[in-house]
């Protein structure tokens, strides 16, 4: 027995040693690399990286310089992550935020520990060698290695590899340097693409290597291998991210290349319409004037009156060594009338505000008051005609700034209108302006903001709710995030049913801080939707589906909340804080409520630097959902819950809309008040047909919705009561359109007076029905009431 374990022993031994010479003959068949300056390996990484686009230092939270494993590109794993054993760091060695080209040095580690790839196409399974690029990132989540959070895959800009941009090859590496580790003398690596023009394919060229570190250039053919102990490398910033630079043109040429630019990269011309070459012809004449001039402001001018042809929220002239927009603002809007006006679910616009001792107070109109005629036009005729300065993108936005720059105009001007107090006769006059601007103020969507306040404040209601305010993604990210930890773990401590979070006055700023919060309202990662931009090799636009728009749960479970969220929007919550408030709607996780959707701003942009100092951003991105539909440019996010425009509301100086806020938690949640009956099931009575003049009366108990069609046969104004015997029963008066939108509703007559309801002056067209409501408060009454429709007198 001891013998014949010694034959087996020696045959194992006679086995391993022909696989050994099996291997090292087949590693001999390698040609050695041809190596240049042996020093016995790389041991130190100096670099440098430009950057050109500000937006990279902008959205910068903490600077990493990273030997990245590049394990997901040698295997073609888009979904790598990078292992945190592997990671190791250079040192920054000047400014990162100001300025232009980085610096940087790295020690490589002696004994490094990534994944490792057996690449040498012999036939043969061999230890393999550990790949690497030095890139730039951005560590924006948790411990100081860079996690699937950061990113993942492998980088295609900022890096000392380059990478493709055609769609058929798209990442792929085509260019620039790799580190390369091999634990042994016995590996080898490509010594170029191969006929396939591919980097790790089976045609590949192949060298040995020797042990240690290798700089590999892959912008020669063959490849080179540098062994220096230093050596020097760029980090590439990609033709794509470096911004467009006519800086050194005419104005006439800045002009046409810009077009040209447009007509390929501007995110929404099919969406919109755009004939960029019909613009050219319109606005060719002016520039060209401009230049003959070397007149700066006609340039701009000219650029600026092109913009208000594309109806994009997102223009804006980023650097502007002129201030004529700014003095043409001024002046064009420099007087008022003393009035700010709304227009109301039902169509109607009322004064809201009155410049004490204005025209419009002088000339003795009322807050509540009726505007019925502007300028010798029908009210929405005239407001239909404005034009205004604000950049808006929704019909909602536009609307409202419309109605908001009505009552501007220069100073001298004067405007006649046509008004009706609340109970009194309609009267005329005619108003001047006067040098006065706190009425223009009171309509801006961002009053009463703080813009010295933190962008992430909270509180907690007396319902019990979370409240926070967000009004800009544009701070800085750590101190919001720990903020927003902070107020997430005080809903936990304190068992927070609800919570609302008011974007209503929130402009935008880096959608990737709306991102992360958003996360904490889900317990796995959401992909939501994708960004698309042009391919200059298609010469279509494209988002890769590998790398959409992924939300992940927070990176302290504890923090996630499941309880019921409402998002608070209007006209102010623009472009980022749109992107946010899409994500809430995934599924179906947070009600929208508002007066007016969101402003429609769904572009990213690009600055494009201009002759003279000047630049213009171009929006050349956009957001599309899981099917490729173009999302929120131009329609915004729509509430889930309309808020009418009331008058009582509008008025008043309540937030109806948070009000309504409170309500919908209290509803998804089956709150009721102490002073309510118990919640329940709302029953929709037909009252039948109804007509203008008649009177009906019914009887009404809790839980029960009365409802009435009116089928008007002519266009009038009706006003609608709802009352009982005494004035005791607390009515709610609601009116539906014929696609049972509500369009307005009245609690009281006089808020905290008289609990009967009136809609007063509500406009009817013929043929067209709408549904008029009865209904208690909170459904929950009950009681006999009177419902009576008359034309306006």
């Amino acid at each position: 027995m001891q013998k014949r374990s010694l034959y087996v022993v020696m045959a194992l031994f006679t086995v391993l040693i022909l696989s050994v010479n099996a291997i090292a003959a087949a590693q001999d068949l390698l040609p050695a690399a041809q190596i240049e300056n042996d020093e016995g390996g790389v041991a130190v990484v100096n670099g440098t990286m430009p950057i050109t686009n500000p937006n990279i230092r902008e959205t910068t939270v903490q600077p990493i310089i990273l030997l990245e494993d590049q394990g997901g590109f040698v295997t073609h794993n888009v979904e790598f992550t990078f292992p945190v054993e592997s990671q190791a760091f250079g040192a920054i060695t000047n400014n990162f935020y100001t300025d232009n080209i980085i610096t940087f040095e790295m020690v490589l580690p002696g004994a490094p520990q990534g994944t490792r790839h057996d690449v040498d196409n012999d036939g043969e399974v061999d230890t393999g060698v550990e790949v690497y690029t030095i890139a730039f990132w951005d560590n924006r989540f948790g411990d100081p290695f860079i996690s699937e959070r950061d990113g993942y895959s492998w980088s295609t800009a900022y890096a000392t590899t380059r990478t493709s941009v055609d769609p058929n090859t798209l990442y792929e590496i085509i260019g620039g340097q790799y580190l390369v580790y091999a634990p042994d003398d016995e590996q080898g690596f490509p010594s170029g693409f191969g006929d396939d023009g591919l980097l790790f394919t089976e045609d590949d060229p192949t060298v040995s290597i020797p042990a240690g570190w290798t700089l590999v250039d892959m912008d020669s053919e063959p490849f080179t291998y540098n062994r220096s102990s230093e050596v020097t490398v760029e980090l590439h910033e990609p033709e794509e991210l470096q911004p467009e630079d006519y800086s050194d043109m005419s104005y006439t040429e800045a002009f046409n290349a810009f077009i040209d630019l447009a007509k390929n990269e501007y995110a929404f011309t099919e969406l919109k319409g755009i004939d960029w070459e019909a613009l050219r012809e319109k606005y060719l004449p002016d520039v060209e004037q401009a230049e003959a001039d070397g007149d700066l402001n006609g340039f701009i001018v000219a650029l600026d009156a092109l913009t208000r042809d594309v109806p994009d929220g997102h223009w804006q002239f980023p650097q502007m060594p002129s201030s004529i927009l700014d003095d043409r603002f001024l002046e064009q809007t420099a007087g008022g009338y003393g009035l700010s006006l709304r227009e109301l679910s039902d169509g109607r616009v009322v004064v809201v505000y009155l410049s004490p001792g204005g025209p419009a107070d002088a000339a003795g109109i009322q807050v509540g008051a009726d505007v019925l005629e502007y300028g010798g036009q029908p009210i929405g005729d005239a407001i239909d005609a404005v034009i205004p300065f604000a950049g808006v993108g929704s019909p909602d936005g536009l609307r409202y700034q419309q109605v908001r720059y009505l009552t501007r105009a220069p100073m001298g001007s004067e405007v006649e209108v046509t008004f009706q107090n609340p109970g009194a006769e309609p009267e005329t006059v005619t108003l001047e302006t006067s040098d006065e601007r706190d009425s223009f103020a009171f309509g801006s969507v961002y009053r009463g903001l703080d813009n010295l306040a933190p962008p992430l404040t909270y509180e907690f209601l007396d319902s019990g709710y979370g409240y926070v305010k967000i009004s800009s993604f544009n701070g800085n990210e750590p101190v919001m995030i720990e903020t927003w930890d902070y107020f997430m773990s005080l809903v936990q401590q304190l068992g927070v049913q609800g919570i609302i979070l008011d974007m209503r006055q929130n402009g935008g700023g880096y959608s990737q801080i709306g991102d992360r919060i958003a996360g904490y309202f889900f317990d796995e990662e959401l992909v939501a939707g994708n960004r698309q931009s042009y391919n200059p090799v298609s010469g279509e636009f494209f988002g890769d589906p590998n790398f959409p728009t992924r939300i992940f749960p927070p990176e302290d479970p504890d923090l996630y909340f499941g309880g019921p969220v409402v998002v608070l929007v209007g006209p102010g919550c623009a472009s980022a804080c749109e992107f946010f408030t899409f994500n809430m709607t995934q599924q179906d996780r947070a009600t929208i409520v508002g007066q007016y959707s969101t402003a429609g701003l769904g572009g990213g942009w690009e600055e494009v630097y201009l002759p003279d100092g000047l630049s213009i951003a171009l929006p050349v991105n956009r957001p599309v959902d899981s099917e490729g539909n173009v999302i929120i440019e131009g329609t915004g996010i729509v509430p889930d819950v309309r808020v009418p425009v009331t008058e009582e509301s509008v008025v008043s100086g309540e937030d109806i809309v948070l009000d309504y806020g409170v309500r919908t938690l209290d509803e998804a949640l089956g709150v009721v008040g102490t002073d309510q009956a118990p919640p329940v099931e709302v029953a929709y009575i037909d009252g039948g047909a109804i007509g203008i003049g008649d009177t009906v009366e019914g009887d009404i108990t809790a839980g029960e919705r009365v409802r009435y069609l009116l089928t008007p046969e002519a266009d009038t104004t009706v006003d609608i009561s709802l009352t009982d015997a005494d004035g005791a029963l607390d009515t709610y008066l609601r009116i539906y359109d014929a696609d049972d939108n509500l369009i307005t509703e009245n609690d009281d007559i006089k808020l905290g007076e008289e609990i009967n309801s009136l809609v007063e002056g509500f406009p009817v067209n013929a043929g067209e029905a709408i549904t008029i409501e009865v209904a208690t408060y909170d459904d929950a009454l009950d009681g006999s009431y009177t419902l009576t429709v008359g034309a306006t007198e």
